[in-house]
């Protein structure tokens, strides 16, 4: 085939990139007093969630080529919860074959381990991104959480980078909002503040980045999950770890973009009426490539379904 030009890069910015574009500060006293409060919070604050025993043991395994279901079905297992969870997950139609998974070994026949790594990480974290009072705004970032870690794992493969890293910075690169916001909530009733909605979106939004990467520091996360969440915004401004950097921030635009425009609009007709991404550029990414990923796009959707239930 063959390959056209490089999309060049232009302004296509998606909801998880606004914060490039923000001022760290606000000039409203309001918004400022609660970028102020999350300012504080840090790698030792005892508010922050605690890290669910599961994920750096399943982190673990998924960078580990020598892994074998064994070890995954005795960690799974440890966790009746998790188990059951991750069944329910296997059984729904974006995974599930003719005959039912009852057994964990039969989820890892079916799926495979690389699959299965992904549902049960998925499913340790998803608390986290439950925020009690403000589902809907919590369940949107979730999913598109997941489907950033599902495109980026989709470009990281077809790219020959390391598929694991990107799907777990996927997953987690928008962790700080979800917690910022349940911090704002805590400290504004601790202080019986009397804050309205749009202040506390605008402080989220300045001010998730440090969150994250205080909950990323306290639950000693893999040097480059920490270098995402720190940088995803604005991949430039990292030392290191920009590709795969890189690769969850377009994983994010995709995500966006799919999550948000109607599906007989999201994939052009022609290379040429491809609508350009803020990062193919950078990742040498040509139209047949970015629209390979955009077609995808149902598979995703399924996953989307079944692990944010």
């Amino acid at each position: 085939m063959i390959r056209e030009a490089p999309i060049k890069a232009e302004k296509v910015a998606s909801e998880d990139h606004r914060a490039a574009t923000f001022p760290r500060e606000s000039n409203d006293p309001e918004v400022a007093s609660l970028v102020a409060l999350l300012g504080r919070i840090n790698a030792a604050s005892p508010s922050l969630p605690p890290r669910p025993e599961v994920v750096a043991e399943i982190m673990t395994l998924m960078q580990d080529p020598r892994a074998d279901s064994m070890r995954l079905a005795r960690l799974v297992h440890g966790d009746p919860a998790l188990a059951a969870h991750v069944l329910r997950v296997a059984n729904s139609p974006a995974w599930r074959g003719r005959a039912r998974i009852v057994t964990l070994q039969q989820a890892v026949a079916r799926l495979g381990m690389g699959a299965l790594q992904e549902i049960v990480l998925s499913a340790a974290i998803a608390g986290v991104y439950q925020v009690k009072g403000h589902e809907d705004v919590a369940s949107n970032v979730w999913r598109h959480a997941i489907g950033t870690a599902l495109f980026a794992k989709a470009t990281a493969r077809l790219r020959r980078r390391n598929v694991e890293s990107a799907f777990i910075g996927g997953l987690l690169h928008s962790v700080g909002r979800p917690v910022a916001l349940w911090e704002l909530l805590r400290l504004i009733k601790k202080h019986r503040m009397n804050c309205t909605p749009v202040a506390v979106r605008s402080a989220v939004d300045l001010g998730h980045e440090r969150v994250g990467m205080a909950l990323a520091a306290s639950w000693k996360l893999p040097e480059v999950v920490q270098s995402v969440i720190a940088h995803v915004a604005d991949p430039s401004q990292a030392t290191e770890h920009q590709d795969a950097i890189r690769t969850v921030a377009f994983g994010a635009e995709v995500a966006h973009r799919a999550l948000t425009q109607v599906s007989g609009d999201l994939i052009p007709e022609s290379p040429e009426a491809l609508v350009p991404f803020r990062h193919s550029q950078a990742l040498d990414l040509y139209p047949n490539h970015v629209i390979a990923i955009l077609e995808q796009t149902p598979k995703v959707f399924a996953a989307i379904r079944a692990m944010a239930a």
